[in-house]
């Protein structure tokens, strides 16, 4: 497996760790009180787009000619971090 390959494979490993957390914060959520789940619930959604946009990303830079790696490398890289420190937020405002 090229260096390529094995980050692709471990990135998606990632956001599919990511989909689990975010199910567990939605079932969190679900059990908090009626104006934290309100609160909670736009900011889950969110991390669900987020996610979505990075396995966007993830496929984009799979599927991108050599020349264009290192480019689309680094914008899954930055989905990536602005996904960590939204999930991370959210851990936050939980209960």
């Amino acid at each position: 497996m090229t260096g390529r390959s094995a980050y692709v494979e471990r990135m998606k490993v990632q956001v599919a760790l990511w989909a689990a957390e975010i199910d567990r914060l939605r079932a969190r959520g679900a059990e908090a009180g009626d104006d934290a789940r309100m609160k909670l619930s736009d900011a889950i959604a969110e991390l669900g787009i987020l996610r979505d946009g990075a396995a966007a990303r993830l496929q984009e830079a799979d599927a991108a000619a050599d020349e264009a790696w290192d480019d689309m490398q680094e914008g899954f890289e930055a989905a990536w971090y602005g996904l960590s420190d939204a999930v991370r937020s959210v851990k936050d405002r939980l209960p």
